[in-house]
């Protein structure tokens, strides 16, 4: 299984996988549109969290990691303010990875 990530998870994937291959998804848009006091701000000042948001001639970059089991999705489901499964297609930046697995799945 492979998961997208768009904010943070760039950053700070805090589970283990096997792979990480940087790329991006078409018909989303990344915003930093909702609020929250999960892991920053406060209930008087909630902090910004990042959103995918459907948008047909949207592009957004992040990094795709391959998990071999579901351990990850149970952490990020803690971790994350809720977090969405689909199946989404992913584009690799370095062309010879195109063959590999190109549909990812984001949380």
């Amino acid at each position: 299984m492979w998961l997208f990530g768009y904010a943070s998870l760039i950053w700070n994937p805090d589970f283990e996988y096997e792979e990480r291959v940087i790329g991006y998804v078409k018909g989303y848009s990344r915003k930093f549109w909702v609020k929250s006091i999960v892991q920053r701000g406060t209930p008087e000042k909630p902090g910004r969290a990042a959103v995918l948001l459907e948008e047909p001639e949207a592009t957004t970059w992040g990094v795709a990691y391959r998990i071999e089991n579901e351990t990850a999705i149970e952490h990020l489901a803690s971790r994350e303010v809720n977090p969405k499964r689909e199946t989404v297609r992913f584009y690799p930046r370095d062309e010879r990875e195109i063959g590999r697995a190109s549909c990812r799945e984001r949380v």
